[in-house]
């Protein structure tokens, strides 16, 4: 069983979910984002009162691998709260030690596997240009094919965040796995959802700032909905898989 994902409805129980309280919806995005700006800069000053010296890519490092997951880890972990409905129990932010690491560690893995291919592409397009041993065409091919497969590897584990700030106890391999395995069939759907999402950011930008950012926050909410609609056909599909139990008649 593995039926479509309709991306106008996510988008509008994303609208609804975003109405129940919308004040509260954009004060707690505001907040992230402020806090995603404050927190390395107080740690730049705080580096140099106590007499600490880093360059410059060292904070660039700090942030793209460490202040970055985790934000974008208490981001969905929040925005699947509001997608549930769950206004009145949830914490603002997860900083759990674990669910820190496991997010960070995620996203390194994650980032390796990613530009493990573009080494392979780099060489082949030097040995294309400056050698002259490999034919263009054959670049443009490699190319082409490690694009695709870059690509098509960043939409199956578009949800490993979701699964992660979802459940507490899987480890990140497995979140992977289960990225990979509730995406089967949905990557469509998700990409004219993403599209949707984009065009309405963006119109809302070019009108005013403010429906950009209400279109913005609705997108997030949309896409925790499309996640909690895997979710959902992914339970049924192992429910539907597991073996039947046949009643044993006593004689």
């Amino acid at each position: 069983m593995n039926p479509k994902i309709s991306a106008i409805e996510c988008l509008k129980e994303g609208w609804e979910c975003f109405k129940v309280r919308y004040w509260q919806n954009v004060g707690i995005y505001i907040l992230l984002f402020v806090s995603m700006m404050i927190i390395p800069i107080s740690l730049e000053y705080l580096f140099r009162y106590f007499g600490i010296s880093i360059q410059d890519n060292g904070f660039s490092w700090i942030s793209n691998f460490i202040i970055m997951p985790i934000f974008i880890g208490n981001l969905i972990y929040v925005t699947l709260k509001i997608a549930r409905k769950k206004f009145g129990s949830f914490r603002l932010f997860n900083f759990n030690f674990k669910f820190m690491i496991k997010i960070v560690y995620a996203f390194v893995i994650l980032y390796l596997i990613l530009m493990s291919s573009f080494p392979i592409s780099i060489g082949i397009v030097y040995l294309a240009l400056y050698t002259q041993k490999i034919p263009f065409f054959v670049t443009v091919i490699v190319a082409i094919v490690s694009a695709s497969i870059s690509m098509y590897f960043v939409l199956r584990t578009q949800f490993v965040y979701y699964i992660l700030a979802d459940d507490s106890e899987i480890s990140v391999i497995n979140a992977i796995k289960k990225s990979f395995r509730i995406t089967r069939g949905h990557i469509l759907s998700y990409l004219r959802l993403f599209g949707l999402l984009a065009l309405a950011t963006w119109a809302g930008i070019i009108l005013f700032i403010i429906p950009g950012i209400i279109a913005y926050i609705v997108g997030w909410i949309a896409l925790s909905r499309f996640y909690l609609k895997l979710i959902d056909i992914d339970n049924a599909n192992q429910e539907s898989e597991q073996p039947q139990k046949i009643p044993v008649i006593p004689l």
